[in-house]
């Protein structure tokens, strides 16, 4: 029952008790009720303002460690963010060594180029009678490797080298 019909019904006890005297013994279990009633009422609004207040202390305890983990998830935040630019400035001045090593490797290669080329054609000319005929001679001339030609009588194409253990054309296993 809610307060309104309480009071309606202890209203309704009083008027029977001022036009019935017999009701005063009814008005005395009623009132023993209502009360009984309005105490277990007030219990139970208790009960439930300790919940309320348990929930809310949990609630802004929860609120707390929420708050606590996000000041260090920020905190890790930010020095992630600081670890990262270090990071990236690190990458950059690398890049910029890699690129000056590039730059130096190029500029070496370019000067050892410079100094081979002349270096070479002093070397062959000076030393030619004793190296023989020169690369290109060797490389283009027609003779005859492993007696096998370029072209046999069929005019068929035939490779310029054949390996000692095939050169009958049949293919063995114990090249390996």
């Amino acid at each position: 029952m809610d307060m309104l019909t309480i009071l309606l019904v202890h209203c309704l006890v009083i008027s029977f008790n001022v036009f019935i005297p017999n009701a005063a013994e009814f008005n005395r279990d009623f009132e023993k009720y209502a009360f009984s009633t309005l105490m277990t009422r007030i219990d139970d609004l208790e009960t439930k303002i300790k919940d309320m207040e348990r929930i809310a202390t949990e609630s802004r305890e929860r609120e707390k460690a929420m708050l606590e983990r996000i000041e260090y998830l920020g905190k890790m935040l930010s020095q992630g963010e600081i670890l990262t630019n270090e990071m990236l400035k690190r990458q950059e001045a690398m890049q910029r060594e890699i690129g000056d090593l590039h730059k130096q490797i190029y500029n070496q290669q370019e000067e050892i180029k410079m100094f081979a080329v002349p270096m070479s054609d002093a070397f062959v000319n000076e030393n030619k009678d004793l190296t023989g005929p020169d690369e290109e001679t060797v490389a283009t001339t027609k003779l005859p490797l492993n007696g096998t030609n370029i072209h046999d009588n069929n005019e068929k194409r035939k490779p310029s080298f054949v390996h000692p253990k095939r050169a009958n054309g049949v293919i063995t296993n114990d090249f390996w």
